[in-house]
């Protein structure tokens, strides 16, 4: 464990100075975002053409973890657990949030409705990875981009908290939460 933990942090330290070498944070935001934009295009591929049965080079696996509740197949991307691809997920969303919200700044409607796609495509693979930690991982990220935002775009943002309501009526969410919620309350 403490050599997988040091190969993370090692990780995160070259992912950081290269981003403070590079002086352009917004390209190394874009690069990660499609990234994994690209990725859960595989996944979501996989499921809706494939049910599951083409592993695109093993950028598009199908976990064996199993839970209740569980609508689809758990997808874990690259990884073999789902729970870790969610998270890796949750952290290109606000990237992707915050990238869409410069393109609509600087008035470049085809830039922001491409960040806007990749958006839902990271959303699509965090629904596809089933896992209760990644959809609570990601509706913290989301709220925190919403409290960083300037006051001009969260008030523009705002129209999304219906959508993100109505997300726990998507067979496979609302069901999970609330079992996840009976069961960290009923726990001795």
């Amino acid at each position: 464990g403490m050599q997988r933990n040091a190969v993370d942090c090692v990780f995160v330290m070259v992912v950081l100075v290269l981003v403070q070498v590079t002086a352009r944070p917004w390209t190394v935001a874009a690069v990660i975002v499609v990234t994994l934009a690209s990725l859960c295009t595989l996944t979501i591929v996989n499921q809706v053409v494939y049910g599951g049965g083409a592993a695109f080079g093993g950028l598009s696996t199908v976990t064996t973890a199993s839970g209740e509740m569980i609508t689809t197949l758990r997808y874990g991307g690259p990884l073999p657990d789902s729970n870790f691809w969610g998270r890796h997920l949750a952290l290109g969303l606000p990237m992707a949030a915050a990238l869409m919200t410069r393109a609509l700044r600087a008035d470049r409607r085809a830039s922001a409705a491409a960040w806007g796609l990749a958006l839902v495509l990271l959303l699509g693979g965090v629904y596809l990875t089933q896992s209760r930690g990644s959809f609570l991982a990601a509706g913290v990220a989301i709220a925190v981009w919403f409290l960083a935002v300037e006051r001009s775009v969260r008030r523009w943002a705002l129209i999304l908290v219906p959508l993100g309501a109505a997300a726990f009526a998507v067979p496979g969410v609302g069901n999970r939460m609330v079992a996840a919620f009976e069961d960290f309350t009923q726990a001795d």
